[in-house]
């Protein structure tokens, strides 16, 4: 028989929200400095 996964499935879609957060603000930090380089030249 297949056992049932430890993480429950509220537990692995809240982690991945989390995830997704990470990388939109890191994407955002990104753009950011991209944006600063841009106006310092």
């Amino acid at each position: 028989m297949a056992r049932k996964p430890v993480v429950s499935e509220s537990t692995e879609h809240h982690l991945f929200q989390k995830g997704k957060g990470v990388i939109r603000s890191i994407a955002a930090y990104f753009h950011n400095c991209v944006t600063m380089s841009e106006a310092n030249r």
